[in-house]
């Protein structure tokens, strides 16, 4: 039996395994597919304190992303403040990485070996997976079982810790493009309904687009690929799609017992932008000082497992939390209000908060600005007439504004 059990090869399981190795635990990965890094579904996006905080090298950088221009569906355009240090990562690359420093500190790792049921009884986590292409049944006992295992699994309901209360769909493609070097973000009801689309130069030739919705996602992107901004810089689209789905809100409980969950399978995202590695990192530093201090002589004891959950949403809970009442604010949003709302943004009030405020892994403070501005509080009560859900919707956001507005400032 091993001591710690990692459900999930991805850049947040791996990182994790690789501090729980390191501290002189035994560990195993199990990973579903047949290499590290691949699918890959993420866009790559991150900020400098992605490798001001861990083991991540800026060898791994694509490209400084210096230009943000968000277009509203009549085209007008919006530029996002450039002083903010953004980057494209190689994510193949990233999870190649992480998975290597696992290995290298003693962690083993199982590929093409997709983990299906997960039980705990006396004190011992069982993992039954199917092993390549599912002709292989094989029972894995842990002391403690970590699930990074994404957003779609059935393993954290299995084992009572439930999923997100909410999700966007996600499709993306890498493509040749001509004339996109930086991150490009599209608005409208015929592309990403609820949420954005986007364009992001990874060098002078190639791009990742797709787009985040809130149903048709296939449509939507293929909608996407005709728009009149995008489609004359495309020349080719390098890879297949790849769709995924992004969790919005945290999951309901991320300890039971033994059995904790990390990264999207817990929610751990920014809701605003979909982003998830520098949250799911930092919960994964959290979850293993976590478990390396729940250790002793009779085994790890649930009680101090069960203090991880404190321990990240004091971080992270009211950025998700935000993050997830942006979401719900703007989630039947129409085209008319979204050119209503770049307009607003682009006034020399909104200008002047996004500019002193923005950080790119932290957006409450942001978020809280922005919303008290009576130009946006009067846009909020005129969608908010249309709709019962958004009546409901401005009661929380005006109880919570108060609150936390208190204690930003």
């Amino acid at each position: 039996m091993t001591d710690i059990l990692v459900v999930g090869g991805g850049p947040i399981g791996c990182y994790t395994a690789y501090l729980l190795a390191r501290a002189g635990l035994s560990v195993d990965i199990l990973e579903e597919h047949h290499r590290i890094g691949k699918p890959d579904h993420c866009t790559g996006i991150v900020g400098k304190n992605l490798f001001t905080d861990f083991d991540v090298p800026e060898s791994l950088i694509h490209n400084r992303i210096k230009e943000f221009k968000v277009y509203s569906p009549s085209g007008i355009e919006l530029l996002l403040p450039a002083h903010i240090e953004v980057f494209a990562l190689d994510r193949p690359s990233l999870d190649l990485y992480l998975a290597t420093l696992a290995q290298g500190a003693g962690a083993r790792l199982h590929l093409e070996t997709c983990a299906k049921n997960i039980s705990e009884d006396s004190g011992v986590v069982t993992v039954t997976a199917n092993q390549k292409d599912n002709k292989r049944k094989i029972k894995f006992c842990s002391k403690v079982a970590v699930l990074a295992t994404g957003a779609l699994s059935k393993l954290p309901y299995q084992a009572g810790l439930g999923r997100s209360p909410d999700s966007l769909g996600s499709v993306q493609v890498e493509a040749e493009v001509k004339d996109l070097n930086g991150a490009e973000i599209f608005l409208g009801r015929d592309i990403a309904p609820g949420s954005f689309a986007y364009a992001v130069g990874l060098d002078e030739h190639t791009a990742k687009i797709g787009v985040i919705s809130r149903g048709r996602s296939r449509q939507c992107f293929e909608n996407l690929l005709e728009h009149p901004r995008l489609k004359p810089r495309i020349i080719d689209i390098l890879t297949e799609p790849q769709a995924r789905r992004m969790p919005l809100g945290h999951a309901p409980s991320t300890v039971k017992g033994h059995i904790l969950s990390v990264g999207d399978a817990a929610g751990q995202v920014k809701s605003t932008t979909g982003g998830g590695l520098y949250y799911g990192l930092k919960c994964a530093t959290l979850l293993a000082e976590t478990i390396i201090d729940s250790g002793g002589p009779q085994g790890f004891s649930k009680t101090r497992l069960a203090g991880y959950e404190k321990k990240w949403k004091r971080h992270f809970g009211k950025e998700i939390f935000w993050g997830k009442m942006v979401r719900d604010i703007f989630s039947d949003i129409n085209d008319d209000q979204l050119e209503r709302l770049v307009s607003l943004l682009n006034s020399s009030e909104l200008k002047n908060i996004v500019n002193n405020t923005a950080d790119y892994d932290s957006h409450q403070r942001l978020i809280i600005k922005v919303l008290s501005v009576p130009g946006m509080k009067s846009l909020l009560w005129d969608m908010a007439r249309e709709s019962l859900n958004h009546k409901n919707i401005m009661k929380r956001l005006g109880q919570h504004l108060r609150k936390d507005t208190e204690e930003i400032d």
